[in-house]
């Protein structure tokens, strides 16, 4: 069976996030996009969806904060 081509990026390679804190990552990464690109990066992939309710509910539940600092290292 053929391996299936990869998808096309939606947007070019904005760096590597890490955090404990699943719900930050998420947040910083909406955050990081809508800053780049205009629009955040679901809802470039998804249009019609908001991807906000699952990191609002992610949030609620306790599983993390949408609160962060984005700290830069560079080499």
């Amino acid at each position: 069976m053929p391996c299936k081509k990869p998808d096309a990026k939606l947007i070019p390679d904005l760096g590597i996030l890490t955090s404990n804190d699943p719900v930050a990552i998420d947040q910083a990464t909406q955050d990081l996009t809508r800053a780049a690109y205009g629009q955040t990066l679901g809802h470039l992939a998804f249009p019609q969806r908001n991807a906000c309710i699952q990191i609002e509910h992610a949030a609620q539940i306790g599983m993390g904060s949408m609160e962060y600092e984005l700290i830069e290292v560079t080499d």
